[in-house]
């Protein structure tokens, strides 16, 4: 039997031995506190952080952007040239559960937690759990197939009936019509190994694939890349074969009978024409396997 109980009895009371003994209500108050502490607790893991940078160019909410390697405190759109220095996405002040500001910084970037991002479908429709990484168009981003740096994972899908998608027209694409818009992204900058069957990163080839995709307007995979530059250098090859030979047998045509200067004139100028054409089909060729 319970004794000595005061104002507090309802949750508190002493027995007859005066030691503390919880009654019913006091357990369902310490329940219904704990209770109240899991959406901290739950909030404690989505949080999001962000870092002040500066940069010389107007960017929007919702832009992917890469390191300056000039300057690691300031942020240039992010591309698929600069991909291994993305850092985050552009987002608005006072976003963030937590932010590293340093003095001077005009721009506010996420680097960790769930964010709004540019996304388009150059790379085909992004699916819920698709990873995402900067594509040809700045600050815009795309699912990632093959092996590259990524800003991380998309939590909702994307695709043309998608709230907000805009029709765009892409010159150099396989597909010229495209769609943009955003979708929230669970920002998390890491490399990504790519889809099951895409290539590999080479490192070899990587500055190949960045120059081809500068140049096609376009993003190209590695096997792309070896191809179109097998293509080049087998017909280049050729050519420059040709060119060598014709002149060897040229000058020691002209040194036995002078009188047939004429005629291997002709022939060197038909030589010259037909490696150009051999070099424009090569790289006529080149440029059709890069697009795809």
């Amino acid at each position: 039997m319970l004794k000595g109980c005061n104002i507090f009895k309802k949750y508190i009371c002493k027995d007859n031995r005066g030691k503390i003994k919880a009654g019913t209500t006091a357990l369902v108050l310490s329940l219904f506190m704990m209770l109240q502490t899991l959406p901290s607790i739950a909030a404690a893991n989505s949080l999001n952080f962000s870092g002040g940078y500066s940069s010389s160019k107007n960017m929007q909410t919702g832009y992917l952007v890469s390191l300056d390697p000039s300057n690691n405190q300031t942020v240039v759109p992010a591309s698929v040239n600069n991909v291994n220095n993305l850092v985050g996405v552009i987002t608005s002040k006072n976003s963030s559960n937590i932010s590293f500001n340093s003095p001077g910084s005009t721009i506010e970037v996420g680097t960790s937690g769930v964010y709004n991002v540019d996304v388009s479908t150059i790379n085909g429709n992004i699916s819920k759990g698709d990873k995402i990484t900067a594509s040809i168009i700045e600050g815009v981003g795309m699912k990632a197939i093959n092996a590259t740096r990524i800003v991380g994972v998309a939590i909702q899908p994307f695709n043309s009936n998608s709230l907000g998608a805009i029709k765009e027209t892409i010159t150099g694409q396989k597909n010229n019509i495209i769609y943009a818009g955003q979708i929230q992204i669970n920002i998390s900058v890491s490399d990504y190994s790519g889809l099951p069957g895409s290539t590999n990163t080479n490192s070899l080839l990587k500055p190949f694939q960045n120059f081809f995709a500068k140049l096609v307007n376009k993003n190209v995979d590695q096997n792309q890349t070896l191809i179109a530059m097998v293509l080049i250098l087998v017909c280049v090859a050729v050519a420059f074969s040709m060119i060598i030979v014709s002149t060897v047998v040229s000058i020691r045509s002209i040194g036995r009978n002078p009188l047939a200067r004429k005629g291997i004139t002709k022939h060197t100028i038909l030589i010259i024409i037909t490696v150009t054409v051999i070099l424009l089909v090569s790289f006529a060729a080149a440029y059709f396997v890069l697009v795809g």
